[in-house]
């Protein structure tokens, strides 16, 4: 249950249902190689009861993802040169993320009370991560409530040259 609208640019839309399962596919009804494409803007409403597993793949592309209220328990990101912002489940328990990506600027906000995992597999990347919440250890970023919180987020980074910030 959702919506999705396309003011502008339209879109492809198809939808899969096998069981409880369902997957949700959109793509551009045109290509531009060259040229403006501003006026491609999608709005995607999700429903907030079932559990969702979300996989975003894209290209060069300015997306905001506000996860907060969804029990998305999986998020998979392979995106090119595109600039994010992201912000995570809430109250979902244990969420896994992992963004793949090249040239990008990426910006993830956790919320407050939901603690965090973050580890970086990356290039020439700036990673930068509000240590005061999320402090480093040997191999990670780290919530000190982590191993006993109740809803955290598990985040791996796997960027070419990228700008991340994770607060």
């Amino acid at each position: 249950e959702g919506s999705f609208e396309t003011p502008g640019e339209a879109a492809n839309a198809t939808l899969k249902r096998s069981g409880d399962k369902g997957e949700l596919k959109l793509t551009m009804a045109t290509r531009r190689w060259f040229g403006d494409i501003s006026g491609a803007h999608w709005n995607i409403a999700l429903s907030r009861t079932p559990n969702l597993s979300l996989k975003l793949n894209g290209g060069a592309a300015d997306m905001k993802l506000d996860l907060r209220n969804l029990q998305a328990k999986d998020l998979e990101m392979n995106i090119g040169a595109t600039k994010v912002e992201i912000v995570m489940p809430a109250n979902a328990g244990e969420v896994n993320g992992r963004i793949d990506s090249g040239a990008s600027n990426i910006k993830v906000m956790i919320p407050e009370g939901t603690a965090a995992r973050i580890v970086s597999r990356s290039g020439l990347t700036s990673f930068d991560v509000d240590t005061l919440r999320f402090p480093k250890s040997a191999d990670a970023y780290e919530s000190p409530d982590y191993n006993t919180a109740k809803n955290r987020i598990n985040l791996e980074f796997r960027v070419g040259a990228a700008s991340v910030s994770v607060r």
